[in-house]
């Protein structure tokens, strides 16, 4: 049920973000990802010793993993779509990525803990989580790039399922980053 909630909120923030991207633009974006990183870290840090807060505390009880750092998972995706945005070749490209991303790594994560069919060269992730990535990513992003964001999605859901070392927001923002200049 967490990871529902999760992927939920990860579906949201990436949603919120990208319209706010494609209200601002690219500077003022830009600005409002960085104030949010930095409200982002002060929580961070209160919350690591020991401020506690009902509304927080109930948000990171029913949606953050076992981890050592609370609301790391946020703080990714605000770096994410930092990365996304500095480095598209244009702000609306940026909004489109950021949604692939929400979107297609929300559903790829739900739908993919009841697959049943690993991929061979990642046997975390499963066929049918990748399948889901592309699918709704590509039902998202299709009304902003037209029949190109097909290659786009196909792309960025074999770039999440690789078996890469580092926080999918870097992976794929980055990858949907350098597609900009090639698509």
């Amino acid at each position: 049920m967490r990871e529902l909630y999760r992927k939920l909120f990860h579906i949201t923030f990436g949603a919120i973000i990208a319209a706010g991207i494609y209200v601002l633009g690219r500077d003022d974006g830009l600005a409002a990802l960085f104030v949010m990183l930095i409200a982002g870290l002060v929580l961070i840090q209160w919350k690591l010793s020991g401020f506690e807060q009902k509304i927080i505390d109930f948000f990171l009880s029913k949606m953050e993993r076992k981890v050592t750092i609370p609301g790391i998972g946020a703080l990714m995706f605000l770096i994410g779509a930092i990365l996304a945005l500095s480095f598209s070749k244009t702000a609306s490209f940026a909004v489109v990525v950021l949604l692939v991303f929400a979107f297609g790594d929300g559903a790829s994560t739900l739908i993919g803990m009841k697959g049943s069919h690993r991929i061979f060269y990642n046997k975390r992730k499963t066929w049918e989580g990748s399948l889901a990535f592309f699918f709704t990513a590509s039902i998202v992003s299709v009304f902003f790039l037209g029949p190109v964001a097909l290659l786009l999605c196909f792309i960025l859901a074999i770039v999440e399922s690789l078996p890469i070392p580092f926080d999918d927001n870097f992976t794929i923002t980055l990858a949907g980053a350098a597609l900009s200049y090639l698509l």
